[in-house]
């Protein structure tokens, strides 16, 4: 079996009471909200990934506890095999969301796509940028978190 080589890029937390939990992410553990959709979702990123607060029931593959983690993966196939097909939630050709044995969501991303796109960015993204580039919410979502890390480094 082939290994997936995963890396860690962040993770993502459903609520039912999306500002209530904002506040407290701000106001409480003093994080930046680094980008926002009122009623959708708010995002804290950093050097070393992102927590993304959304609104429970926004997303079209809920996951089980409430919780999805986010990883980055040299080949997709080789992940989504090791893992297991029957794991499978949603796919699409550059990522794809499967189940742990307890039903808790995994995204996986080709790194490959995340590397084109890293050198493509020059500047901050804004999140219109990513939409037209990448159509799917949850991986733009994903991608402003990276590319926001991305961008701090090069100042």
């Amino acid at each position: 079996m082939s290994r997936i080589q995963a890396q860690f890029l962040g993770v993502e937390l459903y609520f039912e009471n999306l500002e209530g939990a904002k506040k407290f992410y701000l106001e409480a553990l003093n994080l930046t909200l680094s980008d926002e959709k009122p009623g959708h979702h708010a995002r804290f990123a950093f050097d070393a990934g992102f927590i993304c607060l959304e609104r429970k029931g926004a997303e079209s593959y809920p996951s089980k506890d409430k919780a999805v983690l986010f990883f980055e993966v040299p080949d997709l196939n080789v992940a989504i095999t090791a893992i297991g097909r029957s794991r499978v939630v949603q796919s699409e050709p550059t990522w794809a969301v499967l189940h742990d044995p307890e039903g808790h969501n995994m995204s996986f991303f080709r790194r490959q796509d995340l590397e084109k796109a890293r050198v493509r960015i020059s500047a901050p993204l804004r999140a219109g940028q990513l939409n037209r580039r990448f159509p799917h919410f949850g991986q733009s979502k994903l991608l402003t978190a990276v590319f926001a890390k991305t961008s701090r480094k090069r100042r």
